[in-house]
């Protein structure tokens, strides 16, 4: 999940860095077309970190949710049961 969390931060620094591009590309006149090479490389650049955000946010999701708290609840319904500490610990892993 840490390194999940990472790649989402890398994400968000790229997409300012995309933004600040976009904002030359507009002082240069580039058009909003794609007409200008670095234009439309920027676009399809922009599409892909889009769709690569979309799917760290669903994996998050998936993990957090379909993954962890699933395996909490089974912790904690072991954690109920056992005994002694190193029966806990063996529900740990």
């Amino acid at each position: 999940l840490w390194k999940v969390k990472r790649l989402e931060s890398s994400l968000g620094q790229i997409w300012r860095k995309h933004m600040h591009l976009g904002r030359i590309g507009a002082k240069r006149g580039w058009g909003m077309r794609g007409e200008a090479p670095v234009q439309r490389l920027l676009l399809q650049c922009s599409a892909l970190r889009n769709e690569m955000i979309h799917f760290v946010y669903n994996f998050q999701y998936y993990l957090m949710f379909e993954v962890l708290e699933v395996s909490w609840d089974d912790f904690e319904q072991k954690m109920k049961t056992v005994p002694s500490l190193d029966e806990l610990i063996d529900a740990h892993s």
